[in-house]
């Protein structure tokens, strides 16, 4: 089941506060700043579970979200992020050094352990209609030091396995509230799955890790 939070039901002098601490309890601590004139228009959050997934589907108003080495200090769960974009406006991920402008179709992972920024809203005044997806890195049979590698890299919704991925995902977190617990864990398994054929085609990686490393995933699954 869902839950629905706008931030038109807040005081316009509160918002971004709000949006802040909301934040801080549902993901992790991280600094807000509306761009231009957009800390009065209302956003909206849809949050759901999905298994050992978290899920967020939004559409929020140009703004920049930082997490610091200060915020990272206060807190760190130890997870990652995927952002993808559904339609409006477009996202920029910066982690690393590296950039990934991400419209819609498209997606980007980041890691809350590290400094990060993304800007939703970068190409107009119209909201960003999107989705993240948090969960623990040990989810994926894949090394830490290799998805490293592709925290703020832009994943195409190309045609063949980058559109099938982001169908996937979207209409996956489109249905969220139709499924059962024993589905949605089953669909969780299933978008992880899905999601690690990509990273590993992205990364060149043939086999996935030791058979131990894959136990160890589906065992952090089941526990999650």
């Amino acid at each position: 089941m869902s839950t629905l939070i706008r931030t038109d039901d807040v005081s316009r002098a509160d918002r971004l506060d709000f949006v802040r601490d909301m934040s801080a309890t549902m993901w992790v601590p991280m600094d807000c700043c509306a761009l231009g004139e957009h800390a009065d228009y209302a956003e909206q959050f849809r949050v759901s579970g999905l298994g050992a997934m978290q899920v967020v589907v939004m559409d929020v108003m140009p703004i920049i979200v930082r997490r610091t080495p200060d915020l990272i200090s206060q807190a760190d769960p130890d997870m990652l992020k995927m952002v993808l974009v559904c339609g409006g406006n477009s996202c920029v991920i910066e982690q690393d050094g590296r950039q990934a402008p991400v419209s819609a179709g498209e997606f980007a992972i980041y890691d809350t352990r590290r400094p990060y920024q993304v800007a939703c809203g970068v190409d107009g005044e119209q909201p960003v209609h999107m989705m993240t997806f948090m969960f623990p890195p040990s989810l994926l049979p894949l090394a830490r030091n290799r998805l490293r590698e592709l925290a703020a890299v832009r994943f195409r919704a190309d045609a063949g396995l980058g559109d099938v991925t982001s169908q996937f995902l979207l209409q996956l977190a489109r249905n969220v509230d139709h499924y059962s617990p024993a589905e949605a864990a089953r669909l969780s398994t299933a978008a992880l799955e899905v999601l690690a054929t990509r990273l590993a085609h992205e990364l060149d990686v043939r086999e996935w890790g030791t058979p131990e490393s894959r136990r160890h995933a589906l065992l952090t699954t089941m526990q999650a």
